[in-house]
């Protein structure tokens, strides 16, 4: 698994969307270090070719089908769609992204989540519930949730760079929640950009009337300021990422330290 943003409805109440590194059980040594220098994870596609367009597409497609709330925002051609088809095509992240039909392993607060691409096969997906704790989400929340999540694959680099320095033993847990909030921060902000450059005005071209809020738009400006809003330790980050940390970071340094000792002798 990976990360999260919370996203407040007007009619529900605030829903954690997740987004994912490929999850293990908690204390079980995590998956093996990878070396950014020997496999990097920058590489983006410089152009599309038509098969990824053809891939996006038809991931996009099933993604309504499987989610029927989202048909009626967007179509064949216009802003959103083209962004979303692009989005699952590769362009964000670099990989194609596809859409998974499997549910969340997580408890229902969280939304939608995404496993982002790393050795061997390099293979994203995004996944989002239909529902949550109050019932069928709205169509344009889903749709939020997709783009959150095509935006959050984009800082896939940072995510690997954090979590492979964590299995050195160098990063605190202060530090750990605060590297990985930033990125998430950070396609908080893009997701915003998206909202008022394209979703919204796609909206009132359609007469749809939008809720900003499933967008974040109107949340703080800064980083500091915004994560100096959750202080509740069984909340997010702390329930995510602060848990991630103690239940397999943790675990494995300290199995690491017991193999180094072992040996020694």
């Amino acid at each position: 698994m990976m990360l999260l943003l919370t996203v407040t409805s007007s009619s529900n109440a605030a829903q954690t969307v997740v987004r994912g590194r490929p999850s293990h059980a908690p204390g079980t040594v995590p998956p093996v270090t990878r070396n950014s220098a020997v496999t990097p994870l920058t590489v983006r596609k410089q152009e599309l070719t038509e098969a990824d367009l053809a891939f996006g597409e038809a991931q996009l497609r099933k993604l309504l089908d499987d989610r029927p709330a989202m048909k009626g925002y967007a179509f064949p051609g216009d802003p959103v769609w083209t962004k979303a088809v692009r989005g699952l095509a590769g362009e964000t992240c670099g990989y194609r992204v596809s859409w998974n039909t499997h549910d969340l392993d997580k408890p229902l607060i969280y939304a939608s989540d995404h496993a982002f691409p790393h050795p061997p096969d390099y293979k994203a997906y995004v996944r989002i519930r239909a529902a949550g704790p109050d019932g069928p989400y709205d169509g344009e929340y889903l749709w939020s949730c997709l783009f959150f999540e095509l935006f959050n694959l984009a800082n896939h680099n940072g995510f690997n760079a954090i979590y492979d320095k964590s299995l050195t033993g160098t990063v605190s847990k202060k530090e750990w929640l605060t590297e990985n909030t930033k990125l998430e921060f950070l396609a908080m902000q893009k997701m915003i950009v998206f909202y008022r450059g394209i979703w919204l005005p796609a909206m009132k071209i359609r007469g749809i009337e939008s809720d900003s809020s499933y967008w974040k738009n109107g949340e703080k400006e800064t980083y500091e300021d915004w994560i100096s809003q959750y202080t509740d330790e069984g909340y997010y980050p702390y329930d995510y990422w602060g848990k991630y940390y103690d239940d397999s970071i943790v675990p494995y340094l300290e199995k690491l330290k017991n193999w180094k000792k072992h040996h020694k002798q």
